[in-house]
């Protein structure tokens, strides 16, 4: 009886796993056809947002599709479980053995991975509608037009391509720790999916739409964060009955901040950085008859910050230690030697100058900005003349950013400015500022912005004229507008 007993209570085990086998394969089919739904119906709301551009349309269907395809497949799943596993010991542990049985979690994030990979790869590779009007419409094709029509490419869906690759990642990255072959199934996967698309690419996808690195740099941030849950389910993979055990968490924690505070702003340029190139004896090496330089880039802009002033030290290690090397070679070949130390020195300097520069202008350009709509003429012509002396102070402005600069600042100008007699004077405004900077063209736009003209010295500069005195021109006669300035009048 004993050994019936145990017979029948294999069989009944036997047929509770494979049911659970069952229910985390249509719990699967269920995540599957949401995600799938997801996709149609926000790719949908995305093209009603008014975009301009097919990549901006990319990038914002990018954006919404990775949160929602994360989010239903990957975390509400992890969730629960957590939550669950908690529940049942009274929260003490927020995972137990149930998360490694038949229909468990685990099972199902394993089962998921496959199911998109088979699913989406291959409707990717092998879609139904245009392998029937190709191999199978298009044969009673009666008109060229209806052929081409049907032999038509399939838009190139980019943003989907991210979206579903940063979700595969992510379900490794959360789910791997506690079962480590999802490791490898996901490296075949992904893998599988760089053929599957090169495929597509060649046989089936139109030329895709332009993008720019915004898409990439959201996939690396989503990749980020979730990298960090990736450490933090270290913690549950390494747990017992005693508990949690953080040290592997606390080691992969410490190496992200490395990577977050260090790597990542010098890799991306996440930090404000300026390139120096110095060269350096011209001919004293060669290789194979080449000039050689030596250039130092990657400098941070502003040594305000403890990280910037750890950059700035690693630079100036290297410059010194090259600087010797240099030294020593060139009094070898009895040439005078470049410091760069010295060289490095003046161009940091430059740098922090610029950047207090730069705070200084725009204080200054706020304050004429807000104030110049109520102010009287005369006080924002003062503060017009101090500001464009802060302009010019810009060594890297040339004479076209200069204009530029001064452009910008009159756009943001309201028509506010009168004098006694009420008439508008941002035009003239404009014209001594362009006078104070040294220039002799004014933009054409600024004579006619506010509908009329009233200063011929801006018609003249309008006209590419140069004035005959030490102001702008001041009549249509002068010699430098000419006849053009009837002609336009």
């Amino acid at each position: 009886y004993k050994i019936k007993d145990m017979q029948s209570l294999i069989k009944h085990d036997e047929h509770a796993s494979t049911m659970q086998t069952y229910l985390s394969l249509a719990g699967t089919g269920v995540v599957t056809a949401v995600n799938i739904s997801l996709k149609k119906v926000i790719a949908f709301l995305t093209t009603k947002e008014g975009q301009d551009s097919n990549t901006e349309i990319s990038n914002s269907l990018f954006t919404k599709l990775t949160m929602a395809l994360v989010m239903n497949a990957v975390l509400v799943p992890f969730a629960l479980a957590v939550y669950h596993s908690l529940r049942v010991s009274g929260g003490s542990r927020p995972m137990d053995q149930s998360w490694y049985e038949a229909g468990s979690v685990i099972y199902a994030a394993v089962y998921l991975q496959c199911f998109n990979f088979v699913l989406y790869e291959g409707m990717k590779s092998f879609p139904v509608m245009p392998i029937i009007k190709r191999l199978i419409l298009s044969k009673f094709a009666k008109s060229q037009s209806t052929f081409n029509s049907l032999w038509a490419p399939v838009p190139c869906d980019i943003a989907t391509l991210y979206a579903v690759l940063v979700q595969s990642v992510a379900l490794c990255l959360l789910y791997a720790p506690m079962y480590p072959p999802l490791y490898l199934i996901t490296a075949f996967t992904v893998l599988g999916a760089g053929f599957s698309t090169k495929f597509t690419c060649k046989w089936w996808y139109a030329n895709p739409p332009a993008i720019d690195e915004e898409m990439a740099e959201q996939t690396r941030k989503v990749l980020e964060y979730v990298l960090l849950l990736h450490i933090g389910a270290t913690a549950l993979a390494d747990a017992d009955e005693n508990g949690l055990h953080f040290g592997h968490a606390a080691v992969g924690f410490v190496m992200w901040l490395v990577y977050k505070l260090i790597v990542q702003p010098i890799l991306t340029d996440g930090l404000p950085y300026v390139t120096l190139e110095i060269p350096f004896f011209q001919e004293f090496t060669q290789i194979g008859g080449e000039e050689q330089e030596t250039r130092i880039a990657i400098m941070p802009r502003s040594i305000v910050s403890v990280m910037e002033k750890f950059h700035i030290w690693l630079i100036k290690s290297s410059v010194k230690k090259l600087n010797a090397e240099l030294k020593k070679d060139a009094e070898a070949t009895n040439k005078e030697p470049v410091d760069l130390e010295k060289e490095l020195d003046e161009t940091l300097d430059k740098e922090r100058d610029a950047s207090e520069g730069e705070k200084e202008y725009s204080e200054a350009k706020k304050e004429f900005t807000t104030s110049s709509a109520t102010s009287t003429y005369e006080s924002a012509a003062d503060k017009l003349a101090q500001l464009t002396g802060l302009l010019q102070k810009e060594s890297h402005l040339d004479g076209e950013k200069l204009k530029e600069a001064l452009k910008n600042i009159f756009l943001e100008i309201k028509p506010g400015m009168t004098k006694n007699d009420g008439v508008t004077k941002k035009h003239e405004l404009m014209e001594q500022a362009f006078f104070l900077a040294g220039l002799d063209l004014v933009p054409r736009v600024f004579a006619v912005k506010d509908g009329f003209v009233t200063s011929t010295s801006i018609m003249c500069s309008a006209l590419k004229g140069k004035p005959t005195g030490p102001g702008p021109c001041s009549c249509f006669s002068s010699p430098c507008c000419g006849d053009k300035a009837s002609s336009l009048v």
